[in-house]
């Protein structure tokens, strides 16, 4: 289902070998995320799923399914960007179960394992590559989403600490418009 090499592609594939056909399912679902902020239909179908498999069960697998996401290749590929070897790039595919998982994720109850697993996958997303440009910046957005959505306090001050970091202007600008939401009467 998804492509190896990236060290968190391969932490689903090995969880997923003899996995429930729930837990199939459910990594298949993100692998059909198509941006940032699903539609209302795959959310749907996605809550679902999480039934399925336990939504807690579903947040503990993802949280760690998503640590290793800053991680280098553990095989050589040539970049996308005909560059040579690429160690820290995204492969496309991958890049959409990663943006489907963060909004799965989002599904999830509150709690602190997920706010700060989708700030490591937002800093993961938004490394920069000389000459190129940003790592992934559709997945940044959607773990941005992702946070608002889950609306508790660890993810608003997991966005605040980011306010401080993230260097991306359009992250930072949704991140500053997430947090400005909140605080408005």
């Amino acid at each position: 289902m998804l492509n190896p090499g990236e060290p968190w592609a391969e932490r689903v594939i090995a969880d997923l070998t003899g996995a429930e056909p729930a837990w199939h399912a459910l990594a298949a679902h993100a692998l059909t995320a198509t941006g940032s902020r699903p539609a209302g239909k795959w959310q749907r179908l996605g809550r679902a799923l999480l039934a399925n498999v336990g939504p807690d069960r579903a947040r503990e697998a993802m949280t760690s399914w998503l640590a290793p996401a800053a991680e280098p290749h553990t095989t050589p590929v040539n970049s996308h960007f005909h560059t040579g070897t690429a160690e820290l790039e995204l492969g496309p595919f991958n890049t959409c179960a990663l943006q489907g998982l963060a909004a799965l994720l989002a599904l999830t109850p509150a709690h602190p394992q997920s706010a700060a697993a989708l700030g490591e996958l937002m800093e993961a997303a938004l490394l920069p590559f000389p000459g190129i440009g940003w790592r992934s910046p559709k997945t940044a957005s959607a773990a941005v989403h992702a946070m608002t959505q889950l609306g508790d306090e660890d993810a608003y001050a997991e966005l605040s600490r980011l306010a401080g970091t993230v260097k991306y202007r359009p992250t930072l600008r949704a991140i500053t418009a997430a947090l400005a939401r909140r605080n408005s009467p």
